[in-house]
């Protein structure tokens, strides 16, 4: 038992688990010379995936393209995706005046909008799948774009309707394929961070939006949030199309070394050619990305810039995309996916309950406060989210370092789960003294406080469990991911349309109450999956429910 996992019960290798230091590993480590490793600091860490030698693949890209790329896919997931669902939170007294509907109407705009996000996002997921990431990428943005004008000249709450909906269609591939383009282009040790930055844009960075929404629905109006939000939108469609490559890459499966189910095929020399164990497909028409030269044929030339601009560069698997969707529901079954979706979903909903809310507690005695100064009492969150993302990328790579060293040189997924504990601690703390706070109405400046260090632990517990799933369980990352991302949404969805009335019900201390007790069971989840979940992993690669119902042929 390395650290306090508990091995699995046949005491055979589990996926997920990898050999990530060889210099600690020392005379454990098996036939490790011919594994491609980091460079400088990090030149005794394994690569995670072993990138090919083919100079197009997304792993061998250089550092600025590839920062570049994911600062494009951050942009969109800023501009498209996150920005426009909290952006009338602030002004919800204003829009309700105008269009003559009730706090709960204009609520319901924000679940709108996320209810598009669910629906699409198992439908973006399976397209880009299938057809790679940069035309979804390419065509959400431009829905988004559409979206945006629409909200822009709405005239009633019908058309304003039209205009989220339109929005959350283009916002959906952002927030669904965003993590994975991590996966796609950066190693294991290098994700921790990048990760965290993505869970901040997703979680904290609505914040500042709030602030920002504020004041502009003060001053000029909350149109004008829409005048002012269409030309990034319009910059980041033209930036995307012009500078966003297609990330999805069929790589060998020799060299997915985080998927294999032996520690032997880990081992596996990849300087050698292997006739008969880098097929991807008998479907020909399948694009021919990496599969082809790995049997001793040369390597291809590098894409020219024209190249990359294609929107179509082949089909990169034969599921049909029916499957693919039901996968990404269906992977439920697994005890890792319906722990993360548990876990981070939940947790994250009570975030956005409190930004809902804050919008009616705040303009009602004793603050009567206007949307610009509802829109200041965000920046505690979002000085909580900061502090987290921020400490996040000083602790989550180093930490799984240093256990790893620990562990003689051999990596386990559910290292990443200690940060978890100490978000939950913070998150469910933050609850509770938020919903008191609000009830006896101290400073604001304190209330501001209390939200920050619950987005702090909330946004604690989102990265890392959302990391961990994707290292556990690699082969189902995409199906993971969405389906948190499709139920966390249409919980969002079902929580706005009831989340007011139950505050004016019950008050604010008997709701934090009953949702910080709800965070402290889920929280608790995380010690029973950290002792277990290796075996775990082992028993899901031999009994994959997926495979057995024949929606999973390629893992």
């Amino acid at each position: 038992m390395g650290l306090g996992i508990k091995e699995p019960s046949d005491g055979h290798h589990a996926p997920g688990t990898i050999t990530l230091d060889r210099r600690a590993a020392g005379s454990h480590a098996e036939g490790s010379s011919n594994l491609k490793r980091g460079t400088g600091r990090n030149s005794h860490i394994v690569l995670v995936p072993q990138p090919s030698e083919d100079p197009n693949d997304p792993l061998n890209w250089s550092s600025i393209k590839k920062a570049v790329s994911f600062s494009i896919i951050l942009m969109g997931t800023a501009f498209i995706c996150v920005i426009p669902a909290p952006m009338l939170n602030a002004g919800i007294v204003q829009v309700s005046i105008d269009f003559q509907r009730s706090y709960s109407d204009i609520a319901k705009l924000n679940g709108y909008l996320l209810l598009a996000v669910g629906a699409v996002s198992p439908v973006a997921s399976a397209f880009a799948r299938k057809y790679g990431k940069r035309p979804v990428f390419v065509v959400s943005s431009v829905i988004g774009l559409i979206g945006c004008i629409v909200a822009e000249f709405a005239h009633n709450y019908e058309t304003l309707v039209a205009g989220r909906l339109l929005q959350g269609v283009g916002g959906s591939a952002y927030e669904s394929l965003c993590t994975s383009v991590v996966n796609d282009i950066y190693f294991v040790h290098q994700r921790g961070l990048l990760v965290a930055i993505v869970i901040f844009f997703l979680s904290s960075l609505s914040n500042g939006v709030s602030v920002l929404a504020g004041l502009i629905t003060s001053n000029l109006g909350w149109p004008y949030n829409f005048h002012i939000l269409l030309p990034f939108v319009a910059l980041q469609t033209i930036l995307v199309f012009l500078f966003v490559p297609e990330t999805v890459y069929i790589r060998s499966p020799i060299l997915n070394i985080d998927r294999a189910t032996s520690i032997h095929e880990q081992d596996i020399s990849i300087d050698k050619p292997h006739s008969g164990h880098v097929e991807v497909t008998d479907d020909k028409k399948l694009s021919p990305t990496g599969a082809e030269w790995a049997e001793g044929s040369q390597v291809p030339e590098a894409k020219s810039f024209m190249s990359q601009l294609a929107l179509y560069n082949g089909v990169f698997t034969h599921k049909s995309l029916f499957s693919m969707m039901l996968a990404s529901l269906v992977i439920a079954l697994n005890a890792i996916a319906t722990y993360n979706v548990l876990v981070s979903g939940l947790i994250m909903a009570w975030f956005v309950a409190m930004s809902v809310l804050a919008g009616v507690m705040f303009s009602a005695p004793p603050w009567n406060f206007d949307a610009a100064s509802i829109g200041y009492v965000s920046v505690g969150p979002l000085v909580g989210g900061a502090i987290a993302m921020v400490l996040l990328a000083l602790a989550s790579d180093p930490l799984i370092k240093y256990m790893t060293k620990k562990n003689q040189g051999v990596y386990e997924p559910e290292f990443r789960l200690v940060l978890a504990v100490i978000g939950g601690v913070f998150a469910v703390t933050g609850l509770v003294g938020f919903g008191h706070a609000i009830e006896a109405q101290v400073s604001i400046y304190g209330i501001a406080a209390i939200w920050g260090m619950t987005l702090f632990g909330m946004s604690f517990v989102a990265a890392v469990t959302m990391t961990y799933a994707l290292d556990a369980q690699p082969a189902h990352a995409v199906e993971i991911f969405i389906l948190n991302i499709t139920f966390k949404n249409f919980f969002f969805y079902g929580l706005v349309n009831f989340i007011v009335d139950w505050y004016m019900t019950s008050g604010p201390a008997q709701l934090f109450d009953v949702i910080a007790g709800i965070t402290a069971f889920l929280t608790l989840l995380t010690i029973p999956m950290y002792i277990y979940g290796k075996g775990y992993r082992r028993y899901w690669s031999q009994h994959n429910l997926l495979v057995k119902i024949r929606l999973d042929t390629e893992s």
